[in-house]
């Protein structure tokens, strides 16, 4: 997955937030959490147990890998992540 895909959804967030349109700006700005984290789980080596990343398990790792283990982000981080999902 790569950091495009997430600036992507970041830029689209923006659009719909500007045009007024609530929902899609709050879905944009998860999936571009989402598509980041998953690309910092891959630069440091972690890979999803299946064929690929599921929600719960990038939350997870997220959390594991790099708040808690390698402390390359805040805690607050992960809790944004979660809040964010909907």
């Amino acid at each position: 997955m790569l950091i495009e895909k997430a600036q992507e959804a970041l830029c689209a967030a923006e659009v719909c937030f500007g045009e007024k349109l609530y929902n899609s700006p709050a879905n944009r700005a998860y999936y571009a959490m989402y598509q980041a984290a998953v690309v910092g789980l891959e630069q440091v080596g972690a890979r999803p147990k299946g064929d690929q990343w599921s929600h719960d398990g990038v939350q997870a790792m997220f959390t594991l890998e790099l708040t808690r283990r390698r402390k390359r982000f805040p805690s607050s981080f992960a809790r944004d992540l979660a809040d964010m999902r909907i």
